[in-house]
């Protein structure tokens, strides 16, 4: 998250944010490290998040959440003006699966920052031993199905950088920054 924050020169300042695909909290972390004002961190597992950020008055936390259903009342009230932001780390999922639900969530001129695990996207055709991409093929592959499919969405796609890190199992990632184009 850092990374993509500091690229565009985004600042986190003062958002109220959703947390999508939460976990421990390493993006909320840094949003509000930042000086973000809240996060609301939503995943579907559950006793994951940091305890540090569990006694963070700025985060509200929403277990067993599965965000491709995703809807304003689950959070409620968190949501019900819009996010500034919308960050984004998934697995074992397809983004294509959960960002449809997500501009309806944004305040127009809102940010989605996310990051992209296109072992998750390319399908299992694309997918070799323990998980990894087979092929170096499939990364522009995934760069033009998010960026489509995101402008479907009303989302301008702005940046999609290579991660610093490598995904855990060492695949290649790529952070996505978009906008949504105002109402």
């Amino acid at each position: 998250m850092a990374a993509i924050l500091d690229q565009t020169g985004l600042n986190p300042s003062g958002w109220h944010a959703l947390d999508v695909g939460c976990s421990t909290g390493g993006f909320s972390d840094c949003l509000l490290q930042r000086g973000a004002a809240s996060v609301v961190g939503v995943d579907v597992g559950r006793d994951q998040l940091a305890q540090k950020l569990l006694d963070d008055p700025r985060m509200y936390l929403f277990e067993g959440v599965n965000a491709r259903h995703l809807e304003a009342s689950q959070i409620a009230p968190h949501g019900d003006a819009g996010f500034d932001a919308i960050v984004m780390d998934v697995s074992f999922i397809s983004q294509a699966l959960i960002l449809p639900q997500l501009p309806a969530l944004l305040k127009p001129s809102g940010q989605l920052l996310s990051l992209v695990k296109p072992q998750f996207e390319v399908g299992p055709e694309g997918i070799g031993k323990g998980g990894l991409v087979r092929d170096a093929k499939y990364y522009p592959e995934v760069h033009e199905r998010i960026t489509a499919l995101c402008e479907d969405l009303g989302l301008e796609v702005k940046e999609y950088i290579d991660s610093p890190i490598k995904g855990g199992d060492g695949n290649r990632e790529f952070l996505l920054w978009a906008t949504r184009y105002p109402r």
